[in-house]
């Protein structure tokens, strides 16, 4: 009897080395699962973190990219307006400043005795100051007309278009990179 006593516990004692060996064992195996699933998930996440900074900061640029160019339109505009202002009010005082030469022209050619000292004198050079009224004048409306070409280039509707398109797909999430 004590025999199997003896026997028993030392059976007992073999079974709880047994059990706390494989308890031991499957817990390091649910840590090492474990372990590998939450640095999975971490590696996941992170990664998801960093696609999502990645796509802000090219959004980000493109935006910067379409602030500059409507930026450089906008000055281009402000500049090419200035400019038409400039040329209006030049055309204006030379205009002004023709008339006024004229009309003393025509006042000169009035009186009777300088008209007849220097009738044919004062008819050429009215004649040439015409001419050259014309000229400025003329010169002054294509000059005009070529800043008119150069705004119509700079407003193309095209490129504004264009350029609106891109941010407008870029704020919907439509963006392709390449």
């Amino acid at each position: 009897l004590a025999y199997r006593r003896i026997k028993y516990l030392q059976m007992h004692r073999a079974a709880i080395c047994i059990q706390t060996a494989y308890r031991r064992y499957i817990a390091h195996k649910r840590y090492v699962m474990l372990r590998r699933t939450i640095l999975m998930i971490q590696t996941h996440y992170r990664g998801a973190v960093i696609r999502k900074k990645v796509e802000k900061l090219r959004y980000e640029q493109k935006a910067i990219v379409i602030q500059k160019y409507f930026r450089g339109w906008m000055v281009r505009r402000e500049q090419i307006e200035r400019n038409r202002k400039i040329i209006k009010v030049q055309c204006l005082v030379r205009r002004w400043l023709a008339k006024r030469r004229l009309k003393e022209l025509k006042i000169e050619a009035r009186s009777v005795g300088h008209l007849q000292k220097l009738n044919k004198g004062l008819e050429n050079k009215i004649i040439s100051l015409q001419q050259r009224l014309d000229v400025v004048v003329l010169n002054e409306h294509l000059f005009v007309l070529s800043c008119i070409d150069d705004i119509s280039y700079y407003l193309n509707p095209a490129k504004i278009t264009h350029l609106f398109g891109v941010h407008a797909d870029m704020a919907s999430g439509l963006v392709i990179y390449g």
